[in-house]
Parts: C-alpha cells; structure tokens; sequence
C-alpha cells in the first residue's frame, strides 16, 4: 500500500530520463532551439533594461534612505521634546522647592527660630547687644553705589563703609522693598534714610522688622517687667546667648540662673542690661548685694 502512495526520487528521475531518451532528434533539437530561444530573450531582457533596473534599485535606495532619516529625525525630535518637558519640570519643581525653602527661613525669622552671630562679626557690641544677622549690601549713594556690610542686632542697625554708621532700632519707621533687589530702611530723620542693594531682601526685611518689633515691645513692656520678677521671653533669650550659656562669675554651664544685677528688691529693672546668667552656687553667695 506503500509503495502505490509514495514514489522514490531515483525512480521518478529514471522516467524522465527514459521518456527523453525515447524523443526522436527532432524534437530534441525543438527543445534544444526552445530553451536557447528563451534564455536569449532573458540576457536580452537584462541587457536592454539594465540601466532602468539598475535605476530603479538605485532610487529605492534613496528612498530607503530619506524615509530611515525622517523616522529617525520623528523619533530624536519627539525624545528632545520629551527632555525639554522634562527638564523644565524638573526646573518647576526646584523653583517651587526653593520659594518653600525661602518662605519656611521668613518664617523662621519671624518667630524668632533664629541663632544669634557668636563670634561671627568684627562688630564691637555692647554689654546687653548681641548680633544677628549680617550681610552685604550696596548702599545708593546719590549716583554711586558704595559695598558695606549690613550687620542686625538687638539695638540698631549697624553699617559698615568708609566710615561708619548705625541706626538705632527705636528711630526706625518701616522697611520697605522695590524691584532689583533693593531694600529703604525709612527712620524718623530722613537724614539717616538708608537705601541699597542686597542678595535677599525679604529675608533682610524680616530680619530688621523681627529687630524692631522685639526693641519695640520690650521698651513697651518694660514698666510693665518691672513690676514682676518674670522676664520676657526675649530678654531671657538675649542674656543667655550673651552670655555664652555660662556664669559669668565662676564659668559653670550647670544650675545656671538669671540674676538681677541690680537685686529686683532694691528698684533693679528686668532690662537686659541688669540680668546676667550665674551658676547656683554664684548666685547664693551674691544674695541681696548689689
């Protein structure tokens, strides 16, 4: 059953070559004459259109070409596009993170949340100042602008140039800002007007208005302090980092205590001026005495 589906190769090849052998030579020399006829025709056919086929691989090369350079042309202007868009997200994001940054450190100020200059300025400050904020400043003098220094402390606005000067906080009326980057200290003598240029004004501005609100409201409450042992937050917080945290009498950092210089039952003022920081033991030995 076999044998009548499937034929061997080897026996299909040994009948044709039977049934050739069984053409007379005219019909040999008929297929001899076709088969020469028709491959003469294909070499014809390749000589005459030569040019034309070499033509035509030719130009679809080309446009092979130009169509892989404007996909790929699509595909580096959509990935730039996309970098572009990136990018200026990323820039957004930081903006935004750094205008966070900036109002949380106004903020900070205007709390108070901030460390006094210890060490940190060349400005002698007296016994009850202490200094906290410095920064550089371009002051406009008439039609030329002079570099300084713009040191802020717990008594006045201190200025350094060729020569030098200060503002007093009580004498100041109001801090204001204008375009690049300049800042008006306006005072109660037009004389001492301070303008000039600064790196960030609105950290200057709360800077100087936490300074004057602070000198402000101590000399408000001071005959208020002075009918009471309590001292304001702000007067405890100046001694302390004036100071230096320590007794000023043995150098201790331990049981330290606020002490009236002048004893609180003789008349003495809780002022800065007449608080000090001593350690316990100080403190006993000194009692009443002045």
């Amino acid at each position: 059953m076999d044998d009548q589906k499937h034929t061997n190769p080897i026996d299909a090849t040994s009948a044709i070559g039977s049934r050739y052998s069984r053409l007379d030579d005219t019909s040999k020399i008929i297929l001899y004459t076709t088969l020469s006829i028709a491959a003469f025709i294909a070499v014809a056919i390749l000589v005459v259109f030569r040019d034309a086929i070499i033509r035509g691989v030719f130009w679809l090369c080309i446009v092979a070409a130009i169509t892989f350079g404007v996909v790929k042309s699509v595909q580096m202007r959509r990935h730039k596009k996309a970098e572009i868009e990136r990018q200026r997200a990323e820039e957004i994001e930081q903006k935004q993170l750094a205008s966070i940054r900036y109002r949380e450190r106004i903020a900070l100020i205007e709390q108070g949340k901030i460390e006094p200059l210890v060490g940190k300025t060349p400005l002698l400050l007296k016994h009850s100042e202490v200094a906290w904020f410095e920064t550089a400043i371009q002051i406009i003098d008439k039609s030329e602008t002079i570099p300084a220094q713009l040191v802020v402390t717990s008594l006045r606005i201190f200025i350094t140039r060729t020569g030098r000067s200060q503002i007093d906080l009580g004498d100041i009326n109001s801090v204001q800002l204008s375009g690049n980057r300049a800042i008006s200290i306006l005072t109660k003598t037009v004389s001492n007007d301070l303008t000039g240029y600064v790196p960030e004004p609105e950290i200057v501005k709360a800077h100087i208005d936490r300074a004057v609100n602070a000198f402000n409201s101590r000399s408000a409450d001071d005959e208020a302090q002075n009918r009471s042992r309590r001292l304001s937050d702000e007067v405890r917080n100046l001694v302390y980092h004036r100071d230096g945290g320590k007794c000023t009498s043995c150098g201790s950092k331990n049981d330290i205590q606020f002490d009236h210089i002048i004893p609180f039952s003789r008349g003495g003022s809780n002022s800065v001026d007449n608080i000090q920081l001593l350690c316990q033991s100080c403190n006993r030995a000194k009692s009443n005495r002045i």
